[in-house]
């Protein structure tokens, strides 16, 4: 497999926090499976919990709250990111936090000058 791109791994990342942000909501019973950083996988929390989990509602529930958080963490500051992440086993330090900001910050822009 391919080495992901920086837009698909920072995805990744932002999608496992949101899917545990999600999970603590809707799923209050279910233990998080964070392991030490240096074996985290990115993706590995949500997948996880999706190979656990068969109720179909609870799944939609999960996935319909976990995606919007993916769009509301894009556009935290650094700082906030770092926190999120610690709080659900997702390792991004300052730098990386720095780096995810600065990336969709681009892509907002981005969109935002896009002339025809």
């Amino acid at each position: 497999m391919t080495e992901p791109t920086a837009n698909q791994y920072f995805h990744m990342l932002l999608g496992d926090i949101a899917m545990c942000m999600a999970i603590k909501t809707y799923d209050k019973d279910y233990r998080l499976q964070a392991g030490p950083a240096d074996a985290y996988v990115p993706g590995s929390l949500r997948d996880a919990w999706l190979e656990q989990v068969q109720d179909k509602e609870l799944r939609r529930r999960v996935c319909a709250l976990a995606n919007a958080g993916v769009s509301s963490l894009q556009g935290l500051a650094p700082e906030i990111l770092v926190t999120k992440g610690i709080a659900y086993g997702v390792p991004i330090g300052p730098a990386l936090a720095e780096q995810i900001v600065d990336h969709f910050e681009g892509r907002r822009t981005a969109v935002m000058t896009f002339r025809r």
